[in-house]
């Protein structure tokens, strides 16, 4: 019996975790991945009360396990400007770099609105790494004279609109074409690397400024590249940007607001009542995660012309929506060019153990755009949205300034005749190319390499006024900079930690669940086979309710019998009760039994008698069953 129920328990429970493996099978890397990507929204969107790992990282606080955002700059240096001017030779560029800086975007003051955009002004910060460089920062450069390009192509502009203005513009001519000094040369200037990217004060604007007035020339100050001083300046000065986090406020205080620092919109510093969780589950909009909605102060950019209006969208490049698929296009706000842009998968990657999703422009981007002046393949023209701003008047003379146009370094993916024009240019896709690395689970960016090169040109009205001897308009870089950023060791491993272990309980329950699920059903259809056969073998029989119960199967005690007797204890019961009824009928004499007894009483053994009998005085005797023995002993006890 201790078998039979061993088998009982080993079928119940080998069926009920089958059961239990089956549903775990179907039902669990479903909820297991459902529930990693909740987890996954919940820490790639940022909110007031977001815990501190994720506040700092939207934040930008430096973290002690990560490396540093590097920041590198290429100028460009032309070495042969007498045979430029005097030969027609191919201008000669070399360059000269990298400048490395150690960079830190850091946002501050978020205020979140009803709606989860959060508004921030940010805190850009270069440190150079002088140990890191390539170049002096005091070494000189030769390049085009950026300043007063962009004054010459202004009053070009104005006199065309106001033709008395010309004789201002011959004296003019003749002041600028006899100023020297130790930087001007003509439409060429000399200047330290690092003056030129982070700023100075050009003696040749002030003069300028004073003859003209700050409507035609608004700044004597000349910096290609911006470095904040601190967050107060940056407080005082700045506009702030308004993002999308993807966060869809609601609860009891989902109207609740809160007045924001001055020049910022209201908003929330965590809200009253609000706390993880106790929002429904579509508080998330996850296609509109870290959606850049106002840049700068702008919401679209109408110098393009009425007709070409930009509207600012995409992400930073930083934070893309979990969740992504291989086929869709990643949009992105490139603030340098005044519009969006669409990067595509170009293949599968790998960092510290991570699998990313290496993305890059999109070449289309790049075709001939008369809506945004871009009349070279691969060359944008920012120079209007430059001179008048994002909201200016595309046709207004202040929108003839400087000629701005980005690409990629060394003209990559620029039309040949660019390139063919000078000397030192050559494009290698590996070091010059913009991308970045995704890791497409979260969505988080975990490798990147941003690269973009400013060019100018020397245009027909201006090489015509100062550089007559140069016989065509020349298009010649000025510096390009690479923004490179990734995550380190130690970052990738608790990233693994969290997400790949996860995935891999989901991995391991989608393979093995079901087969462990047939073995356990197996097992229990065994040991239920088992258990019927030992039931039926043991006179099992089926009842009127269709259960299987067991009849006992145990042998009855023997009772003493002379040598030849086989009778047993049921038997013996059975004929005591046949002859109990036959004495009560008649048939056989109630002297029968009681003679056998009276015999013990008269001092005569049974044997004496002649009874085949091994008797007590219940005369429970095999002669007894058939009837006969009994009445012969009666008829002597007699």
């Amino acid at each position: 019996m201790i078998l039979t129920r061993v088998l009982a328990w080993t079928a119940c429970l080998s069926s009920g975790l089958a059961l239990a493996l089956l549903l775990l099978g179907i039902y669990g890397p479903g909820a297991i991945e459902d529930a990693l990507h909740r987890g996954v929204v919940e820490s790639v969107v940022w909110r007031p009360d977001s815990p501190p790992e994720v506040d700092a990282r939207f934040r930008g606080l430096p973290d002690p396990n990560g490396l540093p955002d590097y920041f590198r700059v290429w100028a460009w240096n032309l070495t042969n400007l007498d045979d430029v001017r005097h030969r027609g030779a191919k201008p000669k560029m070399v360059e000269v770099g990298p400048l490395t800086y150690v960079k830190t975007r850091v946002k501050i003051d978020p205020m979140w609105d009803r709606r989860g955009r959060v508004t921030v002004k940010e805190v850009d910060t270069h440190v150079l790494r002088p140990e890191l460089s390539g170049a002096d920062p005091s070494a000189p450069l030769v390049t085009l004279n950026l300043p007063l390009l962009g004054v010459l192509e202004l009053l070009h502009a104005v006199t065309d609109a106001s033709p008395a203005m010309r004789p201002l513009l011959d004296v003019l001519v003749g002041v600028l074409s006899a100023w020297r000094d130790d930087h001007v040369d003509g439409l060429f200037m000399r200047r330290p690397m690092g003056e030129l990217m982070w700023g100075y004060e050009d003696l040749l604007l002030q003069r300028l400024q004073a003859l003209l007035g700050p409507d035609l020339v608004a700044s004597t100050a000349v910096r290609l590249l911006h470095n904040d001083t601190g967050e107060e300046d940056v407080r005082a000065n700045q506009v702030p940007c308004v993002i999308d986090t993807g966060w869809r406020p609601s609860g009891p205080d989902a109207s609740a607001t809160e007045p924001g620092p001055p020049g910022a919109a209201a908003g929330r510093r965590g809200g009253r009542g609000w706390r993880l969780g106790s929002a429904p589950a579509d508080r998330f909009d996850e296609h509109r995660i870290w959606n850049i909605e106002v840049e700068q102060g702008w919401h679209e950019v109408t110098s393009w012309g009425p007709e070409c209006p930009e509207r600012v969208r995409g992400t930073d490049a930083f934070q893309f929506r979990p969740g992504l698929r291989r086929g869709e296009a990643l949009r992105v706000w490139i603030a340098e060019l005044f519009r969006s842009a669409a990067l595509r998968y170009e293949e599968d990657t790998e960092l510290h153990g991570v699998t990313l999703w290496r993305y890059k422009p999109d070449p289309r981007e790049g075709e001939v755009d008369p809506c945004h002046y871009q009349t070279i393949r691969g060359l944008a023209n920012v120079s209007i949205p430059s001179a008048v701003g994002p909201n200016g008047n595309a046709s207004a003379p202040a929108a003839h300034g400087v000629p701005v146009l980005m690409s990629l370094p060394h003209f990559c993916l620029v039309d040949p005749s660019v390139t063919g024009a000078l000397e030192g240019p050559a494009c290698d896709p590996e070091r010059h190319s913009t991308f970045i690395d995704v890791e497409p689970i979260t969505g988080a960016t975990l490798r990147a390499a941003k690269r973009l090169q400013m060019s100018s040109q020397l245009t027909d009205s201006a090489r015509a006024t100062l550089e007559p001897s140069i016989p065509t308009p020349l298009i010649l870089p000025v510096f390009w900079v690479e923004e490179a950023s990734q995550v380190s060791e130690p970052q990738a491993a608790a990233f693994r930690a969290k997400v790949y272990g996860v995935l891999g309980w989901s991995s391991f329950v989608r393979k093995w669940a079901l087969p462990l699920a047939v073995a356990s059903a197996a097992v229990g259809v065994a040991a239920a086979g088992a258990m019927a056969a030992r039931l039926w073998a043991g006179g099992a029989t089926p009842g009127p309710d269709g259960w299987v119960r067991l009849r006992p199967n145990r042998a009855a005690p023997r009772v003493p019998r002379e040598a030849g007797d086989t009778g047993t204890l049921p038997g013996l019961i059975g004929g005591v009760d046949a002859a109990t009824r036959a004495a009560e009928s008649g048939q056989v004499g109630g002297a029968g039994v009681a003679g056998g007894v009276g015999g013990e009483e008269e001092g005569r053994p049974a044997e004496a008698d002649g009874a085949e009998a091994q008797g007590s005085g219940g005369g429970l005797t095999v002669p007894l069953l058939g009837g006969g023995g009994g009445g012969d002993g009666a008829e002597r006890g007699s």
